[in-house]
């Protein structure tokens, strides 16, 4: 078995990879998190990831599975004051989303099937998180492919949700606060659909991540 230096060792790997190249550096976790699911430090670097690229809800759920895994009380002292610093980020990001004037979100507006997808991750938030998780992740899938049908984008046969949002951001169509608010549906829906803990708390955040998205791009 690998010392706990080893682990750091390849979980700070795996966090540079995160800031060199998204989805390998995503890959790379994963594969991390699948030979170490209750390793706090794997959560606490991929945290770390995270809150550099200012991916704030993908941060403050990996600094809170850290927190609750770390057998140290430093080390989950650690992983406490990164929740703090993320929260006050979403708290800012929040009060600005307040003072925009977004519209409210009412998905009605889009095709029936993802409207009602949408309904029922809602209503599972708290019952169910993981189902909502993962239908969230399939609502924001649909909104890509819809979007991307709006402005002439032909995606590639094998493109994943991050290649559709990385082609989204950089044709213009959506603006890097909302690729961020994808990507962080995206991420918690793909975890939800292939390992372990899921709480509700997730499922909030994705969901309010799900109603930006909508916000700044309402179906009509």
């Amino acid at each position: 078995m690998d010392s706990w230096r080893e682990r750091m060792r390849k979980a700070d790997a795996a966090k540079g990879l995160l800031l060199k190249d998204r989805e390998r550096g995503e890959r790379a976790f994963d594969e991390l998190l699948t030979e170490y699911p209750l390793d706090g430090m794997v959560y606490f670097k991929r945290a770390e990831g995270w809150q550099y690229l200012e991916q704030w809800n993908l941060a403050l759920s990996d600094y809170k599975r850290a927190a609750s895994r770390f057998p140290m009380e430093a080390w989950r002292e650690r992983a406490r004051q990164g929740i703090r610093f993320v929260e006050e980020q979403l708290a800012q990001e929040e009060s600005r989303a307040d003072k925009s004037g977004a519209p409210a979100c009412d998905f009605s507006g889009i095709d029936p099937q993802t409207s009602k997808n949408a309904q029922e991750a809602f209503e599972k938030i708290t019952s169910e998180p993981r189902a909502a998780l993962v239908l969230i992740r399939t609502v924001v899938e649909a909104l890509a492919d819809a979007l991307a049908r709006d402005q002439g984008i032909a995606y590639a046969q094998s493109d994943s949700l991050a290649a559709k949002i990385h082609r989204l951001a950089e044709g213009h169509v959506v603006s890097p606060v909302t690729a961020s608010h994808m990507h962080t549906c995206r991420v918690l829906g793909n975890e939800a659909a292939h390992r372990g803990l899921v709480v509700s708390a997730d499922a909030e955040a994705s969901w309010k991540a799900l109603q930006a998205i909508h916000g700044r791009h309402p179906r009509r």
